[in-house]
């Protein structure tokens, strides 16, 4: 969000390169992050220090080098910014309405999986999830990378 007010998603929108670019990224990542997974194994251990902080930060990549975010964003919010008036304040308040109800929604995913995680505990279940995330993340990958700009 912050790259597309400081004038990324322009660059991104107009450089075919650069988006092209910005999006082998992303899908090689995101292909990486689904190998990873769909091959890791459960250990009672290793699910304890996949701690919050490890988490955020492959997340916080994914984002940051997702091109789609970046242009919806400046797509989006010029809808509701109303030039006769100064456009900073109506920014920081888009921005940080947006970041109040991500975090909302990513607040409730975690509390979702809290109580997932007490009530399946076990190797069988773990495994099933390591596979289908890793499927999942391997496709979101392979589909990324097989998009164009006109395809957006």
């Amino acid at each position: 969000m912050t790259l597309s007010f400081l004038g990324l998603g322009m660059v991104l929108s107009t450089s075919a390169t650069l988006f092209t670019m910005m999006k082998w990224i992303g899908a090689i990542y995101l292909i990486y992050i689904g190998v990873k997974a769909f091959n890791s194994k459960y250990s009672p251990n290793v699910q304890e220090e996949a701690a919050a902080g490890s988490i955020f930060n492959k997340a916080f990549v994914v984002t940051a080098l997702n091109p789609k975010g970046i242009i919806f964003f400046l797509a989006f919010f010029p809808l509701f910014i109303d030039l006769n008036t100064s456009v900073l304040p109506q920014m920081l308040i888009l921005g940080a309405s947006f970041v109040v109800i991500a975090g909302l929604t990513v607040t409730s995913y975690s509390l979702f999986a809290s109580c997932i995680r007490t009530k399946s505990n076990s190797p069988t279940f773990h495994n099933f999830m390591n596979k289908t995330s890793g499927s999942m993340l391997v496709l979101a990958g392979v589909i990324t990378a097989s998009l164009s700009k006109e395809n957006m």
